[in-house]
């Protein structure tokens, strides 16, 4: 895989995550407290159950703190991430059709 590929991959994790907090923040779940901070969770549980914990949200962690241009921190994350993975997409498939046609990028 290039370093294209994985960047793509990257881009697309950074979107979902964005995303994800997007819904938390527009449709907070029901459970008014939030639960540990990323650190306390990383050391007091393994990695296996420590993941699923991060990605839970409740309560105070979906209050928005910052916006900019009507948008939280969050959505102009996914925007960002969604642009870079569309971008690098696009890099990716000109790159393809580069070898395939045997034509020089030089």
């Amino acid at each position: 895989m290039s370093w294209t590929g994985l960047a793509v991959l990257f881009s697309g994790f950074g979107a979902f995550t964005a995303a994800r907090q997007s819904w938390l923040q527009w449709f907070p779940p029901e459970v008014s407290m939030c639960g540990r901070d990323f650190f306390g969770m990383i050391e007091n549980y393994p990695i296996r159950r420590a993941i699923p914990m991060i990605f839970k949200g409740s309560g105070d962690c979906t209050a928005i703190d910052w916006t900019f241009l009507g948008g939280s921190i969050a959505n102009w994350s996914f925007v960002w991430f969604a642009a870079f993975a569309i971008g690098l997409l696009w890099l990716l498939v000109r790159g393809a059709r580069g070898q395939r046609g045997g034509l020089s990028m030089a």
